[in-house]
């Protein structure tokens, strides 16, 4: 389970980016629920970010199966040349409790 601030916490403290493996509807916890819940975590996060000057892009969300491993490579890969485009965040994020 991701939390907004959790995300938030990393990049003022040092990460470029936070990449999201998440479960896709086949969750064997909530299913569907889950996939939701994580949606809508991450566009807070966003949120957050863009708030603080912060690019969103700097959160990505990916459903990931274990059959997908040339689309997940694929994936880190693109995200890896976003970050490297933004290069490291210009703002300290201020963490909301």
């Amino acid at each position: 389970m991701i939390r907004p601030d959790f995300i938030t916490y990393a990049l003022q403290n040092g990460f470029d980016g936070v990449y999201i493996a998440a479960d896709g509807p086949d969750c064997v916890y909530l299913g569907e629920e889950c996939v939701s819940k994580t949606a809508k975590r991450v566009e807070s996060a966003q949120r957050m970010l863009k708030e603080a000057g912060i690019e969103a892009e700097r959160v990505k969300i990916t459903g990931v199966c274990s059959v997908c491993g040339e689309s997940f490579a694929k994936s880190i890969k693109d995200f890896h040349s976003t970050l490297r485009k933004l290069g490291p965040p210009k703002t300290k994020v201020e963490v909301k409790t």
